[in-house]
């Protein structure tokens, strides 16, 4: 990984390190701490066996590379197996980095009960790394803003030693660059993908929406439309609710800056629903039934705008 993808291993020791803090904090003992910087360094090893293209920001990641990309933990998780020298615990925290505690992640959805301690803290770590990774502007208040809006897929124990030391590197930071001049077209975007989301459910023929059986495309698409909906309007960002926000903060560039931040966290997790429903369920594009059809359309709608 040193010699051939010099951007990964630098990513791997820095999730190294925020892992170890986390795992310090959480009062594991050095034995375990070595077992999970061990996990943290591995957790990517199966990334050297994808196309190097999906690491392009430019390139849009869709169809097989995406399937590819969700099989890297596992993929990562059989090289520790054939190595044969690091414990299970090991194992399972490599396949778990991509989990979230309510579900949503991958490689097997696990809700946050199944999901092992050391999985927790490598799903932990790789966001806060990754964000720091991707973004030179407001990295902390972004993640800030992102841990807040999505407080139920990450651990509330763990997110609570990271979020005092997110809110101290904002507060050092005079030079936050100003982005509220994305923050209207993402709160129209939201809007449009919600309103389109409810024409759809309301042209189905009746009690069509209401009795999707649970782990259908539909009721997926509609449970996380809903929660998204709902942490926008816990974190007063949703997009009816705006209105009236958006004018008075109109000449407060740090107001608007935050508002931009939330709107692209939000229009990030609809392209991750778009990015499920094509990977759980291939067959929408088929639209053999009313309810299939509904979510079909919306998806096609989200790749266009999106």
């Amino acid at each position: 990984m040193r010699e051939q993808r010099p951007d990964l291993f630098e990513h791997s020791l820095q999730m190294m390190m925020v892992a170890v803090f986390l795992g310090l904090k959480s009062g594991l003992g050095e034995r375990d701490c070595v077992s999970l910087a061990a996990a943290a360094l591995l957790h990517d090893a199966g990334v050297l066996h994808m196309d190097p293209a999906w690491m392009d920001p430019l390139n849009k990641v869709t169809g097989v590379q995406r399937k590819h990309l969700v099989a890297h933990p596992i993929t990562s998780m059989l090289m520790l197996r054939d190595a044969g020298v690091y414990a299970r615990p090991v194992e399972i925290a490599v396949l778990e980095h991509h989990e979230r505690m309510d579900g949503s992640g991958y490689p097997r959805g696990l809700p946050g009960a199944d999901i092992s301690p050391m999985g927790r803290i490598l799903l932990l770590a790789e966001v806060v790394a990754a964000f720091y990774e991707k973004y030179t502007d407001m990295p902390a208040q972004r993640l800030s803003l992102m841990l807040r809006l999505n407080h139920r897929k990450f651990p509330a124990a763990l997110v609570a030693h990271v979020l005092p030391l997110l809110q101290e590197e904002v507060a050092r930071d005079s030079a936050l660059m100003p982005l509220g001049n994305d923050a209207t077209r993402q709160i129209d975007l939201l809007a449009e993908a919600f309103t389109y989301w409810e024409q759809l459910k309301a042209a189905l023929p009746e009690g069509v929406g209401t009795k999707a059986p649970a782990g259908n495309a539909f009721a997926f698409a509609d449970s996380r439309l809903l929660a998204l909906q709902k942490a926008l309007i816990e974190a007063g960002s949703h997009p009816q609710h705006l209105g009236e926000l958006m004018a008075q903060l109109q000449g407060d560039a740090m107001g608007m800056a935050e508002m931009a931040l939330v709107g692209r966290e939000a229009l990030w997790q609809l392209q991750s629903i778009l990015n499920a429903c094509h990977r759980r369920w291939p067959q929408l594009s088929e639209r053999a039934t009313p309810a299939d059809t509904a979510v079909a359309d919306w998806c096609d709608w989200a790749l266009r705008r999106l």
